[in-house]
């Protein structure tokens, strides 16, 4: 995944624009480890391959990730960090999902923290 930064070129444009995007966790939190971490890893470079962006870099520790990106000039620095919202049919969401009791599991919802319910404490 390491690529030196160069020059790009499009029809209309020629470019060096590279972004270092850090993630953290909630409460710094170590949920980036085996196997999530090659979730993550996999998904990142599908949503770059998806997008036409270049990754750089990527180095995902327990608590947080370091990803530097290269990203054509049509794309806003907004999109790139927030990409583009989840289908739900994205196998991803249901990768780590809990049951339910019907046999049909629940999708792990955003922003929920570790509980499953969305209740904290």
């Amino acid at each position: 995944m390491m690529e030196i930064a160069k020059v790009r070129k499009t029809r209309h444009a020629t470019y060096n624009i590279n972004y270092h995007l850090i993630w953290i966790p909630k409460t710094r939190m170590k949920v980036l480890t085996k196997p999530f971490d090659g979730v993550v890893k996999d998904t990142i470079r599908r949503i770059c391959a998806w997008h036409g962006w270049t990754p750089m870099a990527l180095q995902v520790m327990p608590d947080h990730m370091h990803f530097f990106v290269s990203a054509p000039p049509k794309w806003a620095p907004s999109q790139v960090v927030h990409g583009t919202e989840l289908h739900w049919k994205d196998p991803v969401r249901y990768t780590f999902a809990y049951g339910g009791k019907d046999g049909i599991p629940y999708a792990a919802r955003a922003g929920s923290g570790c509980h499953p319910t969305g209740t904290s404490g």
